[in-house]
């Protein structure tokens, strides 16, 4: 009434399709997979973004197989950072984990260890997003906000921990808003625009 063996069959075709080649790491559709079932739950936590900086700089200076080995370092130090949580490498120098149960201290924790593990190899800039605290209706915005964070992150110098700001977004979407509409107008002849003097 025991079972004494187990037979299955490996694809490494399968396989392949869903992993990083490079590093060995699954991609966005798992991580979309993870991440929407974590929402659909009642877990609380964070999806943590890392992006290493200035990777085009390092395969530009020292080579490209060089900045892939600083990748896969860094999908290793990811790993042990996030104590074995899994790690996805969702595009060229961006990886992602989720941290379900994770307090902010918790995930800042996580992204500074995995800084002191590459001190003087490169430096990493992270953004993070909480699973509960924003109205999230799908993986794909839980994602897109961890990359604006990510982005700003970058934007204010590198190097650093950002957490997502509702209020930041906003602006940020007006402000591309606005780009849009002036784009459009100065095409539409300024369409919109009047001039006025102001006597001095």
């Amino acid at each position: 009434g025991r079972p004494v063996w187990v037979v299955g069959c490996i694809s490494e075709m399968a396989a392949g399709s869903r992993a990083d080649g490079l590093t060995g790491m699954l991609g966005m559709n798992q991580l979309k997979r993870e991440s929407g079932a974590l929402l659909d739950g009642e877990r609380d936590g964070f999806l943590l973004l890392v992006g290493v900086d200035d990777l085009k700089s390092i395969n530009l200076k020292r080579g490209r197989e060089h900045g892939n080995a600083v990748l896969r370092r860094v999908a290793e130090v990811l790993e042990d950072a996030a104590a074995g949580r899994r790690i996805y490498r969702t595009n060229g120098d961006c990886f992602a984990v989720n941290l379900p149960d994770a307090g902010s201290g918790q995930a800042a924790a996580v992204f500074a260890r995995a800084q002191r593990m590459l001190e003087g190899l490169c430096t990493l800039s992270g953004g993070c997003v909480p699973f509960r605290e924003y109205m999230l209706p799908d993986a794909e915005t839980l994602y897109q906000y961890a990359e604006n964070t990510l982005d700003r992150a970058k934007a204010r110098g590198k190097n650093r921990l950002m957490f997502f700001s509702a209020e930041d977004y906003e602006k940020e979407i007006a402000t591309l808003e606005l780009k849009e509409d002036l784009t459009k107008s100065v095409r539409e002849g300024f369409q919109g625009f009047s001039l006025c003097y102001q006597p001095q």
